[in-house]
């Protein structure tokens, strides 16, 4: 399994419908909270191969220099045909 971190805003808001994946995960809806409040995302693509598994729209709250925190709004978003257990082995520490 792989990450990517590259999809612009359409390509993510693509791949997000196409799984089912709630509106709070939305490239628009981040792009709006940044627009709005200044909030920042970082937007995860988890793939097996060339098959999507997960997306995680996370966005970046916090004061600065003091607390950062990461926080997934509804989700992440997992793909039919795939349980979390698959994804266990990618995010265990080593």
């Amino acid at each position: 399994m792989h990450c990517r971190f590259d999809h612009g805003s359409e390509e993510w808001n693509v791949l997000l419908a196409a799984i089912g994946g709630h509106p709070l995960q939305s490239a628009l809806w981040g792009d709006a909270k940044k627009a709005v409040y200044g909030i920042t995302d970082r937007r995860m693509a988890l793939y097996d191969q060339d098959k999507l598994v997960a997306l995680a729209r996370i966005e970046n709250k916090g004061l600065e220099r003091i607390l950062k925190l990461g926080w997934i709004p509804q989700g992440p978003v997992l793909a039919e045909n795939y349980q979390w257990e698959d994804t266990q082995h990618f995010f265990k520490m080593k």
